[in-house]
């Protein structure tokens, strides 16, 4: 655990460790990129989670698309 000696307000940098593989530093501790992935795929779905839920309290919503005999019809509530 390497910390800086200077008071800058990098909170978050990218760096490549000597294996090759992707670590971020914060605050002078690195995580490694499979953990940062992870941590995205979790705020991307709790994103979707918050979207339906707007949507939801805001009465729903429906979406018709036609082209021809295709017809493409979804609905939530």
């Amino acid at each position: 655990m390497e910390r800086s000696g200077d008071n800058s307000l990098d909170l978050l940098v990218c760096v490549v460790n000597r294996y090759g593989s992707d670590v971020a530093k914060v605050g002078g501790f690195a995580i490694p990129g499979f953990v940062i992935t992870m941590i995205w795929f979790v705020v991307i779905i709790l994103f979707i989670i918050l979207l339906a839920y707007i949507v939801h309290r805001l009465g729903g919503a429906s979406f018709t698309f036609k082209v021809g005999h295709f017809n493409l019809q979804i609905g939530v509530n």
